[in-house]
């Protein structure tokens, strides 16, 4: 079909199969109802020439968007995705443009694995309620950013190998399982990672990062006590800041590269077993540890600093 499909409102009472559907212009689904929680809403495949909407839609089964193509903008905020045991599936989704999921809640696994998009994944203020099921973007790409903010996962959480030429944002986002790993290694961004305000309840994996610009994590609280802030290896082109960041389990920052200024002024670092440990970061100008707490160890050994290391 070469024009827009109208199914604004439009209930669905078992399952829905759009499998391969070609939509040459808009596929618009506003305020649906896919009630079934047995059923699968099935888009597989799904090409649409502009865009897809999908507003204030709820979800009770299975979602799939496997490989569907959508032109310019994929829009689903204030979507339900109700199942706490089936999937939403978006993996390998292209999106020629942007793709809102802005207020969009999800109570079971999500999958955005190789989601291709061609500016920004908006997700502020989504949240992933399932405290088991994965909320998996690992390997996508977007051309300009992730936003994230004022986001909520409950249960585990994966951004490995996500690559932007541009920002992650994931300023005042909360992590609350304990038992769950928030898993950002290997990433690659263009621009700059925010994790400002941000809040870790278990174990907060960013090691292995590519960071063309900065890295700001000012304010950010990492509440486990056992599980470790994993820092190491770090790349980054220009400066990283911690200023008031709290740690209240062991830190890793070794191995890292900065470019510029490491900046840690006021942190704490509350872990009187293990502590947090430099070991081997290079960092080019100064680092500035003013005001900085440390219950546990500091470990500097064969750190190199180009310029000054503030201590008071």
């Amino acid at each position: 079909m070469d024009k827009t499909i109208f199914l604004n409102r439009t209930t669905f009472a078992g399952s829905a199969r759009f499998y391969d559907a070609y939509v040459g212009s808009h596929f618009i689904a506003d305020d649906a109802q896919f009630e079934s929680a047995d059923g699968t809403a099935n888009f597989e495949n799904l090409f649409t020439g502009k865009s897809t909407y999908l507003n204030r839609t709820r979800f009770n089964g299975a979602v799939a968007f496997t490989n569907a193509e959508i032109g310019d903008f994929f829009i689903a905020n204030n979507a339900q995705f109700n199942n706490t045991e089936r999937e939403a599936n978006f993996n390998y989704i292209h999106v020629g443009e942007i793709l809102y999921i802005t207020q969009a809640s999800f109570a079971g696994p999500a999958n955005f694995a190789y989601a291709s998009v061609g500016k920004n994944i908006e997700a502020n203020e989504v949240v992933f309620y399932g405290k088991e099921g994965l909320a998996n973007f690992a390997e996508t790409e977007a051309g300009n950013a992730f936003l994230f903010n004022d986001a909520v996962f409950a249960g585990p959480v994966s951004f490995r190998h996500v690559l932007t030429h541009g920002n992650l944002e994931i300023r005042d986002t909360k992590y609350t399982n304990a038992a769950k790993v928030a898993d950002f290694g290997n990433m690659e961004i263009g621009g700059t990672v925010f994790i400002d305000q941000a809040s870790f309840a278990g174990k907060a994996n960013f090691n292995n990062l590519e960071i063309g610009e900065h890295l700001s994590a000012n304010g950010a609280q990492f509440n486990n006590e056992k599980e470790p802030a994993d820092f190491t290896n770090m790349r980054i082109k220009k400066s990283a800041s911690f200023s008031q960041a709290v740690f209240h389990g062991p830190v890793y920052f070794d191995v890292s590269n900065i470019g510029t200024v490491f900046e840690l002024k006021g942190a704490r670092f509350d872990n009187h077993e293990q502590g947090v440990s430099f070991s081997k970061t290079n960092t080019k100008e100064y680092v500035n540890l003013e005001k900085v707490v440390v219950s546990g160890t500091l470990n500097f050994e064969t750190a190199k600093v180009g310029g000054a290391l503030f201590i008071t």
